[in-house]
């Protein structure tokens, strides 16, 4: 079917039973048993999206839960607790990570299990759905600031590719919010939950489909007077800098700046470089290593495309970092400012990103120095 789907094992016999689901779409994945071992506690992920329900195994019937909107933990979305309560972890994009406790029977918000905190309050995001370039239908999540558009906007793009970005409280985005631009979260060619024909949609071919997507994304926000045409900047970590370097080389006329995290400039170098475990990775995406795809590789690589850049790049990249190595990204630069290109990279004491609160929020200072410095 394309999704992953539960089923029941007898390990004594070896019967399996599938559960009956053909009412609800997309990935479900178990969760929990109840005490009794007569429901099941199930959680469907699809379309960037999370929904609980209780399954009554001797009646087959399965109960839509009315908990809040949100994300779920995903590996831990919950369980069934004392007192008929089911205890879930639960976030959406204006409020950070708490447990809370449900109803057993609708799955109707009780009470606070563990508060996540005080914070400052935070903007809620919108899901959207608009048609990408080659026709396909792509999701995204949009924020906006207080005021009237349009606005200078930020367009994130997520690591992975092999990842999704759900109504999760993201620290950065609302910064962005905070200091009033418009933050478009993309889903992009390549996103899990969407369907195995979309995640692998892009293999043998990567940053085609997806740079598609983002151009459409501008165009949509263009048209929709929330972004101002001069003034979109891209950035993301992991694939998502890549995507933000790529997108730069491929599109440049529609970038105002590029904001890039431990990013992949050029994946011939980068496979030298990278852990053993992580060659194996690139090679499923490209259907070889570099040496088998010259092509495939080169017109997938940013560095490709550096003589077509136009807007300024700020780059923040570890120097220990196994899954972006350091060399891939100085021979960019290097190539970058041999072509007289605004380029800057910072580079920090760490590998594949940072763990440390004080670190990432430099990070993000950084970024909104280099953002009003481009925007003037």
């Amino acid at each position: 079917s394309g999704f992953e789907r539960p089923l029941i094992w007898n390990a004594v016999t070896g019967e399996c039973t599938l559960l009956q689901l053909d009412e609800i779409s997309g990935s479900i994945y178990w969760h929990a048993w109840s005490e009794d071992a007569e429901q099941i506690l199930l959680a469907q992920l699809y379309q960037a999206q999370y929904q609980l329900y209780r399954y009554e195994i001797g009646t087959h019937t399965l109960v839509k839960l009315a908990h809040p909107v949100g994300t779920l933990g995903f590996w831990s979305a919950g369980y069934f607790a004392p007192n008929g309560e089911i205890w879930v972890i639960w976030e959406d994009s204006s409020h950070p990570p708490r447990l809370i406790a449900l109803d057993e029977e609708t799955g109707a918000f009780k009470r606070e299990v563990l508060k996540a905190g005080d914070l400052p309050e935070g903007k809620s995001f919108q899901s959207m759905t608009l048609t990408s370039e080659n026709g396909d239908t792509i999701q995204g999540w949009l924020g906006l600031p207080d005021g009237e558009g349009p606005f200078p906007t930020i367009l994130e793009t997520h690591g992975g590719p092999t990842s999704v970005r759900s109504s999760r409280f993201e620290p950065h985005a609302q910064c962005w919010l905070d200091h009033g631009f418009a933050f478009f979260t993309l889903n992009y060619h390549g996103s899990i939950t969407f369907g195995k024909a979309f995640e692998k949609s892009i293999w043998g071919n990567l940053g085609d489909l997806e740079i598609q997507d983002m151009a459409a994304v501008y165009k949509w926000l263009v048209e929709n007077q929330i972004a101002q045409p001069d003034a979109v900047l891209l950035t993301g970590e992991s694939y998502g800098g890549y995507l933000t370097l790529q997108a730069l080389g491929r599109r440049p006329e529609l970038w105002a700046g590029g904001l890039a995290q431990i990013a992949i400039a050029d994946w011939k170098t980068m496979y030298e470089d990278e852990a053993e475990s992580l060659r194996g990775y690139q090679r499923a995406l490209f259907g070889g290593a570099p040496e088998e795809v010259p092509e495939a590789t080169r017109k997938s690589s940013p560095i490709t495309y550096a003589e077509q850049v136009r807007a300024p790049i700020l780059v923040i990249q570890g120097e220990n970092d196994t899954r972006t190595p350091a060399r891939q990204l100085r021979m960019y630069e290097e190539r970058l400012k041999s072509l007289g290109k605004q380029i800057e990279v910072h580079w920090f004491n760490a590998g594949h990103g940072s763990r440390a609160q004080e670190q990432q929020i430099e990070h993000q200072e950084l970024m909104l120095n280099f953002a009003y410095r481009v925007l003037g």
